[in-house]
């Protein structure tokens, strides 16, 4: 049996280690990151309108550590 079958196996058995979980809070610091830098290089000033579906998607993140970022 080759590798590739025996990893097919483990796979359809659930043999495979638990992924482990998204620390959404690094997603969050990272977007925070993100905007504080748009804010600190003028691509953004004061009165700017901020979608948090666009920055999620400019971060290929989801909204919600983007909307946490903003709070």
């Amino acid at each position: 049996m080759s590798d590739r079958e025996i990893s097919k196996r483990r796979i359809a058995a659930g043999m495979l280690p638990e992924a482990p979980p998204v620390d959404r809070r690094r997603l969050a610091e990272f977007a925070f990151d993100y905007i504080r830098d748009l804010l600190l290089e003028n691509h953004l000033v004061a009165g700017d309108s901020l979608s948090a579906e666009e920055l999620a998607t400019r971060l290929g993140i989801s909204r919600y550590p983007v909307m946490e970022a903003l709070k």
